[in-house]
C-alpha cells in the first residue's frame, strides 16, 4: 500500500468513527458486527482487535473504491475527469 492509500484509509477511518457519533444505528451495527468478529476469531484462534481491524479496513476500502467510482462515472458522463485522477497525473510529472 502506497503513502496516498495509506492517508486515504486513514482519512477515512476517522470518517466512519465521525459517522458512527453522529448516527446510532450505524454505531449499533458496527458493535453487534464486533460482537461477531470476536467471537469467531477467538474461536478460529486469532487477535480479535486485528481481526475487526482487517474487516472494517476492507469495508472502507471498498467504499472509498465505490465513491471514486461514483466520481469516475460523474465526471466522464459530463466530459471530464474525475479530480482523483487530473491529481495523480500530475504528480507522476
Amino acid at each position: 500500500m502506497n503513502k496516498q492509500q495509506q492517508n486515504g484509509i486513514e482519512r477515512l477511518f476517522v470518517e466512519f468513527a465521525e459517522e458512527c457519533s453522529k448516527n446510532p444505528n450505524l454505531n449499533q451495527a458496527v458493535q453487534e458486527m464486533r460482537e461477531g468478529v470476536f467471537e469467531a476469531a477467538e474461536s478460529a484462534g486469532v487477535d480479535p482487535s486485528h481481526a475487526f481491524g482487517v474487516i472494517i479496513r476492507d469495508m472502507m476500502i471498498l467504499e472509498s473504491l465505490q465513491k471514486r467510482v461514483e466520481e469516475s462515472r460523474n465526471a466522464l458522463t459530463a466530459g471530464k475527469l474525475p479530480a482523483f485522477v487530473i491529481e495523480e497525473a500530475r504528480e507522476q510529472r
